[in-house]
């Protein structure tokens, strides 16, 4: 289908090209400018399997999500409940973990304003 497709586009390519447009319309007027689609008639689909299918993959997702928050859980108790840890310390743990950021104000919910270095980010509580 994808080389018909490419066919197809190179020929009205060529006639778009050309200033005749009599001949445009005649050459064009018996032929379809698409090719014939894959028949669908075979195609089955199985309620059952698409369901089975969903909630593997929502089990999946749910067990890669607690996993992940157990791992952040353990990582947050393990500064909060060492009384040495100084500031200084979490903040080097915290820059291991740094990326840079840049956000986009005209993706932005529209009760957040973003700042011009696109850096910062706060609430408008849309009142005012």
């Amino acid at each position: 289908e994808i080389s018909d497709l490419k066919e197809t586009a190179t020929k009205l390519e060529k006639l778009k090209q050309s200033k005749d447009l009599p001949s445009f319309l005649q050459s064009y007027q018996n032929q379809p400018l698409l090719p014939p689609t894959m028949d669908l008639s075979g195609f089955v689909f199985t309620k059952h399997l698409e369901i089975q299918h969903t909630h593997t993959s929502l089990r999946r997702s749910i067990s890669q999500l607690r996993t992940l928050v157990s791992q952040m859980n353990k990582e947050i108790n393990r500064f909060s409940s060492c009384p040495d840890a100084s500031n200084e310390v979490m903040l080097q743990y915290m820059q291991q973990h740094e990326v840079n950021i840049v956000l986009d104000p005209e993706t932005a919910h529209p009760l957040l304003s973003v700042s011009a270095d696109g850096k910062r980010v706060w609430y408008n509580s849309g009142t005012g």
